[in-house]
């Protein structure tokens, strides 16, 4: 699966896949669901700040300031607090 990244006035990013999907967050569970992937078309549970690291991008949610986490087995991806550069299943290449 590849992504494109859209972004919108306020700063965040779309991420949506080759099907138009965007990755979503709510509850701490991340999916892809239909949307209307345009410039400050999608709702905020579907924008993501973007912050270069030192090891990496941490994905931040718009909605539930989350950060993207994996358990780093099976591609299990959630959201959780923010652990920093410790956690590198926090960061993304």
């Amino acid at each position: 699966m590849w992504w494109n990244e859209v972004e919108n006035s306020d700063g965040s990013w779309n991420m949506v896949n080759q099907l138009g999907w965007c990755l979503t967050n709510y509850n701490d569970t991340v999916y892809v669901e239909p949307c209307n992937s345009g410039r400050d078309q999608t709702n905020w549970f579907q924008r993501w700040y973007e912050t270069k690291t030192s090891t990496g991008w941490k994905l931040t949610n718009r909605q539930t300031w989350r950060v993207l986490d994996s358990n780093g087995k099976g591609g299990k991806v959630y959201t959780g607090p923010d652990y920093g550069d410790s956690n590198s299943y926090q960061r993304w290449h």
